[in-house]
């Protein structure tokens, strides 16, 4: 796992080199801001108890769709332009607890009286990086994707308890970002998400 996270920093130094246009910041790893002395380990208000699933460890979230975010920077390499896309997904959510916030802010906006719902196994999301500079007199097209996540896995997939238990040595204790009203996902707050991690993101809160 941790050979695989530094080729992936490494790939990502190589980028940044080639993204001359982009601030350099925009590819440092932020700190997180861990919610785990205040998780409420419940099922959220008006969510039956039932929903719980001693075997999946978490509560079931039916949502009312699933939730994707994706992030794009651009150069000029010649006449054409080069780009770097991050994006990221969640298909179906478990979760163990919850929390109320007064707001959440990130690349997209700010989000009142949300709750952070404490990631269980068996939630699933993918992970895509895709890098595409395009031809020049003295190279070929390069494109690349990589569906490989943080801990070096392959996406889209299942998270597991051995995930939760490698993020947490990382201090990253993962979080889904929930809107009640809506019944929609608004961030993936973990090393999981691309935007996230790369720093592309850099979400605050106010309890």
């Amino acid at each position: 796992m941790k050979v695989k996270r530094i080729i992936s920093l490494i790939l990502m130094t190589v980028i940044c080199a080639m993204c001359f246009s982009v601030n350099a910041s925009a590819y440092n790893m932020p700190p997180l801001k861990s919610f785990e002395n205040y998780i409420n380990n419940n099922a959220l208000p008006g969510q039956s108890s039932t929903t719980y699933s001693e075997a999946d460890g978490g509560y079931k979230l039916n949502l009312s769709k699933s939730w994707s975010d994706s992030i794009k920077v651009t150069w000029k390499v010649g006449r054409s332009t080069a780009y770097h896309s991050l994006t990221s997904s969640i298909s179906s959510v478990y979760y163990s607890g919850y929390y109320q916030i007064s707001s959440y802010k990130n690349h997209k906006g700010t989000y009142n009286d949300v709750y952070v719902l404490k990631v269980s196994p068996y939630t699933l999301f993918a992970s895509y990086d895709i890098t595409s500079i395009p031809a020049t007199s003295s190279s070929k097209l390069s494109y690349t994707k990589n569906v490989y996540d943080y801990l070096g896995m392959s996406t889209p997939r299942k998270i597991t308890s051995s995930d939760l238990s490698d993020l947490k040595s990382d201090k990253d204790y993962c979080y889904i970002i929930y809107n009640p009203n809506t019944n929609t996902i608004i961030d993936f707050y973990s090393y999981l998400n691309p935007i996230i991690y790369y720093g592309w993101s850099k979400p605050t809160f106010v309890l």
